[in-house]
């Protein structure tokens, strides 16, 4: 049987099992999986990995935006934080409804995101005020219509309790992550074009805008097909009482292993403003702005290889060892590449491209990791206090956070004025800001990554552990599922008092 034959046959029969593979209470269906993964890189990712990824660029070099400006604008996003987080947290926690908690919300707001991320690119003024008012008002429309779509980074942890079953998925979310990451990838190349053609940046932007935007509104549309499967029992009223979010932020509080989360994201405003300098790096210092698309795709393969292959590095070391294991590789590749020193010797860029290839290759091997870590968290969090609200948990690390995030755009302001960037299109940089560029670009990676190893050091979540949470939670589950056939509700001393059967020894 030929190649192309034997490509058919597994296009048939997976079509066969889309239409036929019913899930089980644990196990998400193909079709599920495929709908998880358009949604993860699709609706939650084309798009906004155009805007995201090159915000900063497009803002500075096409609308020419200065990074005090820039700061202003995540600013003020930030404060309406304080006032919206709580207000939409609480509708999303006290929704009951026969689809779950989350997922209205993504099927509804997350088209509505991709619709305003690619209203964002296409921005039709000229002047310098009407851009900073447009810009100003769709951000404040995408920051309420976000976090009601951003249920989905929460409903993504309930599709499933089986641990194999997770690791899966969330592979394989990240692989097609990763692919279609790789698509705004092209923008380097067609600005290097520009730039030698004296075209405007901004044409490139909204082009790539235009050619995503189809696929992104079809991927957001997949979330209609998941199935949440950690469900909270029916509430006879639709919003949790003062006297349930009381008790609900205490157990939050007392959750031990979410604080510690929570606090290490300090190191967050180092990596933010290192990912910034990152596209500068490429931009200014290579002068071949392409050069990191090529970098970025070569390293997009390494990690498509690397999750293929992940099962027995993750049976093996754990994902505490594969996430603790990178960040303490991309430390070290940094802390040499600085002190080879920035310049034009050829072993200097040899060094930042395999540093960059090397973070690439590795990132999302590390994502994969991080998701199994926090899932492992909030199960732990749900068997010890019966409670499981990972919008209200959200809440909490939201207001713990936002003094950070306010920091993070006034330290960006702060660095880049300092090392004398200059905004604009096709401006050249004095050799201060390139060395300022490359300081940040290294030793501030360096510093994010050492920051984000403590966690897995001071949570103490083992394999023993969690098998025993695990099982539980399953006995829980089936316990109240009796207890609702029997027209009642269990209450939380009775789940807490609920364990699951030893298993009995093979010798016995």
């Amino acid at each position: 049987m030929s190649a192309l034959s034997q490509a058919r046959a597994k296009f048939k029969q997976f079509r066969y099992d889309l239409k036929h593979e019913k899930s089980t209470p644990d196990k998400m269906s193909a079709k599920e999986k495929l709908s998880i993964c358009l949604v993860n890189s699709g609706g939650d990712n084309c798009i906004s990995t155009l805007k995201s990824s090159f915000f900063n660029v497009f803002l500075t070099t096409a609308l020419g935006l200065d990074p005090t400006t820039i700061a202003l604008l995540a600013t003020i996003t930030t404060i309406l934080g304080y006032i919206k987080d709580p207000i939409i947290s609480l509708i999303i926690e006290s929704t009951r409804t026969k689809w779950g908690r989350f997922k209205p919300y993504v099927v509804i707001c997350m088209p509505a995101v991709v619709l305003l991320n690619f209203a964002f690119m296409i921005n039709p003024f000229s002047g310098y005020t009407a851009k900073v008012a447009y810009v100003f008002t769709l951000e404040i429309l995408l920051s309420i219509l976000g976090s009601f779509s951003g249920a989905w980074g929460n409903m993504k942890r309930c599709l499933s309790r089986d641990k194999k079953e997770r690791e899966n998925y969330f592979k394989m979310a990240k692989v097609f992550r990763d692919i279609t990451g790789c698509i705004p990838g092209i923008i380097p190349v067609l600005i290097d074009i520009c730039k030698a053609s004296g075209i405007s940046n901004r044409y490139v932007f909204i082009g790539v805008a235009v050619v995503l935007f189809p696929f992104s509104l079809y991927s957001a549309l997949q979330a209609r097909h998941l199935t949440e499967r950690v469900v909270l029992p029916p509430k006879a009223h639709n919003f949790l009482s003062p006297k349930e979010l009381a008790y609900n932020i205490k157990m939050v509080a007392k959750n031990k292993n979410a604080i510690i989360l929570w606090w290490v994201n300090v190191g967050t405003i180092f990596n933010y403003v290192a990912d910034i300098a990152n596209a500068y790096v490429f931009m200014y210092c290579f002068q071949w702005y392409s050069l990191q698309t090529v970098v970025g795709i070569c390293g997009g393969i390494v990690s498509w290889a690397c999750l293929i292959c992940s099962k027995p590095i993750f049976k093996k070391i754990g994902y505490k060892g594969v996430a603790m294991g990178y960040k303490a590789l991309m430390a070290t590749s940094m802390i040499i590449l600085y002190c080879i020193g920035f310049g034009t010797q050829w072993y200097f860029w040899v060094g930042a491209c395999v540093c960059r290839m090397l973070g690439a290759s590795l990132e999302q091997l590390d994502g994969v990791a991080t998701d199994l870590f926090q899932t492992d968290v909030w199960d732990h969090y749900e068997w010890k206090t019966g409670v499981r609200n990972e919008t209200v948990t959200g809440l909490i690390s939201g207001y713990v956070l936002m003094p950070i995030s306010l920091l993070k755009p006034i330290f960006y302001a702060y660095v880049f004025n300092k090392i004398g960037f200059r905004p604009g299109e096709n401006v050249v940089q004095p050799p201060q800001a390139l060395q300022g560029l490359f300081f940040v670009y290294t030793i501030f990676i360096a510093i994010g990554s050492i920051s984000d190893i403590f966690p897995y050091l001071i949570i103490r979540l083992n394999k023993k552990t969690m098998e025993t949470v695990r099982a539980d939670l399953l006995a829980r589950e089936k316990a109240k599922e009796a207890a609702r056939s029997e027209g009642r509700e269990l209450t939380t001393e009775e789940i807490l008092s609920i364990h699951a059967e030893p298993v009995a020894s093979m010798e016995g």
